[in-house]
């Protein structure tokens, strides 16, 4: 669970650049990254409230990074479960933007052609929050890609993905089953030795 938490919390929150503090947010953090083990509205009110008592954060880069994949985690488990958002807070009122599909944030979130590496953060939540494959397989687009030689920001994205999912394969069972149901597709047959990888217990 350590290793997990730095796979997709410390190494996209540069906690010393914002308005919390970083032990603040951690049960939070704790709490998106267990829900795929027990996906239930209590779980989720439990997160979503320890959100909505967070101070008000500031509209600089990494604040509003950490407004959208929290925002995103609610959308995807509303859009999965059915459960009504809180509107009256920032990152509820977020997720409702998300939802609604209107709105740069909207725009945003919905537009697979905008990758980077915010992107990827944004369908690791949105996994988290729903358990829909769909965006695994989104991750999987990029994940165990070969290295361009020509292109360092294609090759850095990949890196990226990479490193995620074969971390998050140790670590989520739900991706773990993934993986290995991809095995078997045959679209995935040019990947099937990176699948082997990142199922192998290390």
């Amino acid at each position: 669970m350590k290793h997990l938490l730095f796979a997709l919390v410390n190494s996209f929150l540069a906690f010393s650049s914002f308005g919390i503090e970083k032990a603040d947010f951690l049960p939070i953090a704790k709490g998106m990254m267990a829900f795929p083990k027990e996906p239930t509205e209590l779980s989720f009110r439990s997160i979503e409230s320890k959100m909505a008592a967070l101070p008000q954060l500031a509209g600089d880069k990494d604040e509003r990074h950490l407004k959208l994949i929290c925002a995103a985690f609610l959308a995807a488990g509303h859009q999965r479960h059915g459960w009504a958002i809180l509107e009256n807070n920032q990152f509820g009122k977020t997720a409702l933007e998300i939802i609604s599909g209107k709105g740069q944030t909207a725009t945003y979130v919905g537009d697979d052609s905008a990758i980077d590496s915010s992107k990827f953060d944004v369908w690791w939540m949105s996994y988290l929050g729903s358990q829909d494959d769909k965006y695994l397989h989104k991750l999987l687009r990029f994940a165990g890609n070969p290295n361009p030689n020509d292109d360092p920001v294609k090759a850095a994205l990949i890196k990226t993905a990479t490193w995620s999912f074969e971390s998050n394969c140790q670590h989520i069972s739900g991706v773990k089953e993934f993986a290995e149901r991809c095995l078997n597709d045959p679209k995935y047959k040019d990947k099937a030795d990176f699948l082997r990888s990142c199922i192998v217990t290390k």
